[in-house]
């Protein structure tokens, strides 16, 4: 069935919504960016961004970003296919997406931006949507004319399995670090149960984005079942800095939270360096965490900084950081707790500003909010909200610095809609602000302390219904779920 277009919003609708959804404080934040789609036949289509698995804002030097989605275009029963956009700073707009060559399924998109404005992307390709068939890490880099090299295959190995979640870095010397979930240290049958029984390994990327050598293991499971997700990779400068969650197993019970989040580093400048014993960023209490509560960056002035958020009948974001060659990372903070904080994005700014984006609220009112933690202090600023003026769902934000020095957020767009589509499939977009604004006012007291609320729909499992790896159902979801 093709999809239909759901721009025409209710007038009544549109009424009810205003009287009931109170009105949040917000800055100016202008006039946001609509990313549109181009479908194999290059026609523009409407598209359904694939929640699963998040979008990347790549920004470069020269005043430009890349933009990558996976998303299905045209039609209801579309294969995920991932896109990518290019803003172009000298027309002031975006590329219709067009598709990345490669197989029927694309998704788990990753990247970064080296200093000379060459943008290297990782992401899991599958050729055909078949059980039998494994996803694949594929790399591929813009070139100075805005055209990309042929994807390639990172590593080829037959006991890779499933290879998923990827996570890439770029140090000061333009040299490109990538990580990923991977089941080479599993056994056939624990890769043939799920594609979650996976650890984390890592390598070094050639020129041809190929591994310099085999990867190597970076988790290590405390037990047969373990397994490690969603890894992150950034650089303080001098080391690469890796974390994961940790889930006891597959089962139901233990995928509903990681029993701790892990980190490791390594090295810069030593390719035969190892990778450290992991030790725990954060462990488990009476709470839920990991999965995709967890985000970290390079900090431009040295060091890493993370967020993460912890689950009960709300949700409490917490902000950490390590300082460059150190082996403790700092006492968390409190940056915002209630019906907020799941998704949480974090950049950080060449003076040493973090600045994090994550899911306000929930439901038909769910939106994208901000704040900021100034360069040399641990104290959170005032909730900004970020994406404002639209009647329809907002979330999943990402975030990432431009040469200006200003914060630019991509988020999904999901009009309100009362037809007979179902939640499935209805299309949403890609939308993007250039230079967010962000309160300098210190937190106030309900931020941090807000009343009881009822439990809020948070990304906690790893490897929810249809994820890619054919393990699951339909790509299902909303910016809120």
């Amino acid at each position: 069935m093709v999809i239909r277009s759901v721009r025409r919003l209710a007038a009544l609708l549109a009424v009810a919504v205003m009287l009931v959804a109170p009105l949040r404080a917000a800055a100016d934040q202008g006039s946001y960016d609509v990313i549109r789609v181009k479908d194999a036949q290059g026609n523009t289509a409407l598209y359904r961004v694939w929640l699963t698995w998040p979008q990347v804002l790549l920004t470069t030097p020269d005043g430009g970003a890349w933009g990558f989605f996976s998303a299905q275009a045209g039609q209801v029963n579309a294969p995920n296919k991932l896109y990518v956009s290019r803003y172009d700073p000298t027309q002031a707009k975006w590329s219709d997406g067009t598709e990345v060559p490669g197989g029927t399924v694309q998704f788990g998109v990753a990247g970064a931006v080296d200093a000379n404005g060459i943008a290297h992307v990782v992401f899991t390709d599958r050729t055909e949507d078949k059980p039998e068939i494994f996803g694949k890490l594929m790399y591929m880099h813009s070139n100075p004319d805005n055209t990309w090299t042929t994807p390639v295959p990172v590593n080829d190995n037959p006991d890779a399995g499933h290879q998923l979640a990827p996570s890439l870095a770029v140090d000061a010397n333009a040299g490109v670090h990538v990580i990923w979930q991977d089941q080479r240290n599993m056994t056939a049958e624990q890769r043939a149960a799920s594609p979650a029984n996976a650890g984390i390994v890592g390598c070094d990327l050639t020129a041809d984005g190929v591994c310099a050598a085999d990867p190597v293991a970076i988790s290590v499971p405390a037990s047969a079942d373990e397994i490690g997700n969603r890894p992150k990779l950034a650089t303080d400068g001098q080391r690469l800095i890796a974390t994961w969650s940790v889930y006891a197993s597959i089962s139901n019970e233990d995928l509903a939270s990681a029993s701790q989040l892990a980190w490791s580093s390594r090295p810069l400048g030593d390719p035969n360096a190892a990778w450290s014993a992991p030790q725990t960023l954060a462990a488990r209490g009476e709470d839920a965490l990991g999965g995709r509560l967890v985000d970290i960056a390079s900090d431009p002035t040295g060091g890493v900084v993370a967020v993460f958020g912890r689950r009960t009948n709300m949700t409490s974001l917490y902000y950490t950081r390590l300082a460059a060659g150190q082996d403790a990372w700092s006492e968390p903070v409190l940056l915002a707790a209630g019906n907020r904080g799941s998704f949480p994005t974090i950049a950080v700014g060449a003076d040493g500003t973090t600045y994090v984006a994550y899911n306000l609220g929930e439901g038909q009112t769910v939106s994208v909010a901000g704040l900021t933690v100034p360069a040399g202090s641990n104290a959170p600023t005032q909730e900004t909200e970020i994406a404002v003026a639209e009647f329809g769902k907002r979330g999943q934000p990402v975030i990432s610095m431009d040469n200006q020095g200003r914060v630019w957020a991509m988020y999904i767009f999901e009009p309100l809609y009362a037809g007979d589509l179902e939640a499935g499939q209805i299309p949403n977009e890609v939308h993007v602000l250039r230079g967010v604004s962000f309160s300098g006012n210190p937190a106030p007291e309900e931020q941090l302390n807000p009343p009881v609320i009822s439990a809020t729909p948070e990304a906690g499992t790893p490897v929810p219904a249809g994820d890619g790896t054919g393990a699951g159902a339909a790509p299902e979801g909303t910016p809120s779920s």
